[in-house]
């Protein structure tokens, strides 16, 4: 699989639930260079302001989303496999925080 540009996961939603953060990476992989929220946010910030839950939980599950999307591409279940059923159940569940 090819490496993610992305701010590593898992990301989460933040104190406050209008951001979500991680606890990967360092202050410095932030565009912020230095900048610690974890006393504020709660973890390193990937973003904030955002108006409902919803949507950040949708955010907050985006690296796994893709890396599942990017398994089934390349391959890691076998010609015609598809993830375990529990296993796409949860990440929905992950995504919409039912």
């Amino acid at each position: 699989m090819t490496k993610p540009r992305h701010t590593p996961g898992p990301w989460d939603i933040g104190k406050g639930g209008g951001c979500v953060i991680t606890d990967a990476g360092t202050p410095e992989d932030m565009l912020g260079k230095g900048h610690d929220e974890r006393d504020y946010y709660g973890g390193l910030l990937i973003c904030e302001s955002i108006a409902r839950r919803v949507d950040a939980t949708l955010i907050a599950a985006a690296p796994e989303l893709l890396k599942m999307l990017q398994d089934i591409h390349e391959g890691e279940y076998g010609y015609g496999e598809w993830p375990d059923e529990s296993e796409i159940l949860a990440l929905i569940a992950r995504a919409t925080r039912e």
